[in-house]
């Protein structure tokens, strides 16, 4: 890594710019492409040990601190291949990689996809032991990644990005539940959010023929009025009725995934005008709705359904600017 760059100061014996060695910055980088061969070694091992100091140097005591560090990460289940780094799995050399970050116990992290190149399982296992890292440390973490499941779980707040722009910077259940736009409300939720179109009209939901009246929470919230809108609806809370009512949906089911704890069945609904933007639904299924039900019910293929909507959760956006028509509660 090159040195980072300073400005100069002003005022007499000011020079040009200064720069800082990337030894003495107080920013530790790790990147999703873990440390190349040239690194590493077999006399220097992985480097995880940090600079030599004698035990006299005012350095011990921090490298002492700084076993502490490596002991309570994952990289102590490596610890007997560090004398043969070509051994290394690319999932071990990734957290050998956080370990060199973190020994040295930097003011700030700066983490890009860094658990990118480990399996799923082991990805679910770094995820926990950061979390706990973080706890200890309480250090300035910006972690990059492409995986919302990631961001959910290890942030403290979260900024979504689309082509380089923040569309909201908010808590992760924030995000969820009071998305700001279009981007966001399909980005965030796996499942993605449901999405129709429809019009407002007397504090209801018009979709095609059916309608969602509204709840007082959700009309208080109404920043402005706007006849032509995009309802929002997340899988879990669309929830099967206790008979056909004038307000719910008859839908048949097209195919289910049983997940153990939960099903998702993804239904047709007649009359009912999807936007397919943003959805992350296959090609043939692109028009459907998901419902999240619980693990024990026995939705078949080909069975229908009567499905009502949550009115107290229900998202309105503007369908000509995508954003949200709803004033989120100032929870973040």
């Amino acid at each position: 890594m090159s040195p980072s760059r300073k400005s100069g100061g002003a005022g007499p014996g000011a020079g040009g710019p200064s720069f800082v060695a990337h030894q003495e910055q107080q920013i530790r980088p790790d990147f999703q492409e873990f440390l190349d061969g040239a690194s590493w070694t077999r006399t220097g091992g992985s480097g995880c040990d940090g600079p030599a100091v004698s035990k006299s140097s005012g350095s011990w005591r921090q490298k002492r601190r700084a076993a502490r560090t490596i002991r309570a990460i994952a990289v102590r289940r490596i610890q007997r291949w560090l004398e043969w780094p070509r051994a290394l799995s690319g999932g071990q050399r990734q957290r050998v990689a956080m370990g060199r970050a973190i020994i040295r116990r930097p003011q700030a992290f700066l983490m890009d996809e860094p658990l990118s190149n480990l399996d799923a399982k082991l990805r679910v296992q770094m995820r926990v032991e950061l979390l706990e890292l973080h706890r200890r440390l309480r250090v300035t973490t910006l972690y990059v990644t492409h995986d919302q499941t990631e961001a959910m779980t290890l942030g403290d707040r979260v900024v979504v990005l689309n082509r380089g722009v923040a569309q909201q910077i908010a808590t992760p259940q924030h995000l969820y539940r009071h998305p700001s736009n279009l981007f966001v409300a399909s980005f965030i939720g796996s499942p993605a959010m449901n999405l129709f179109r429809g019009r407002l009209e007397n504090g209801a939901v018009r979709l095609g023929r059916y309608t969602i009246p509204l709840e007082g929470g959700v009309t208080s919230r109404l920043t402005r009025r706007a006849e032509d809108v995009v309802v929002g609806l997340r899988p879990e809370d669309l929830v099967i009725a206790a008979a056909a009512e004038d307000d719910s949906f008859p839908a048949t089911v097209a195919i289910t995934e049983q997940l153990g704890p939960e099903t998702l069945a993804f239904v047709r609904i007649p009359d009912l005008s999807v936007v397919e933007e943003g959805a992350d639904r296959p090609a043939g299924l692109a028009t459907t709705v998901a419902v999240r039900l619980d693990g024990a019910s026995d939705v078949q293929p080909e069975s229908t359904l009567d499905l009502a909507a949550r009115a107290d959760r229900v998202q309105l956006f503007d369908s000509s600017t995508g954003e949200s028509l709803l004033r989120a509660p100032d929870t973040r």
